[in-house]
């Protein structure tokens, strides 16, 4: 017998139960992304396609952090907040 077991990885998000919590805008970026959460923001970490951590900010600024450095392309945030881990996805243009 074998045993199959899921896995949430960042391309299996439940973005419909995060937009209630976690506002990230805009979207489509070209450089400043504004994060909006209803609990404290503890850190930022930003993911490319392949799941390789380009950004972790631990100090949130003003709820934004500035991409303008990443090349166009789709990348995946993660939200750490006082109220668990949020993941959510953003088009750099």
């Amino acid at each position: 017998n074998i045993k199959v077991e899921a896995v949430k990885t960042f391309t299996n998000i439940d973005e419909t139960h995060n937009s209630d919590i976690l506002k990230i805008y805009p979207n489509p970026v070209d450089d400043m992304l504004f994060i909006n959460s209803e609990k404290e923001i503890k850190s930022i970490s930003i993911f490319d396609i392949k799941g390789v951590r380009l950004v972790r900010q631990n100090l949130i600024t003003n709820h934004q952090i500035d991409v303008a450095n990443l090349p166009k392309g789709l990348y995946f945030i993660q939200v750490v907040t006082d109220g668990g881990v949020l993941n959510s996805k953003f088009l750099k243009k």
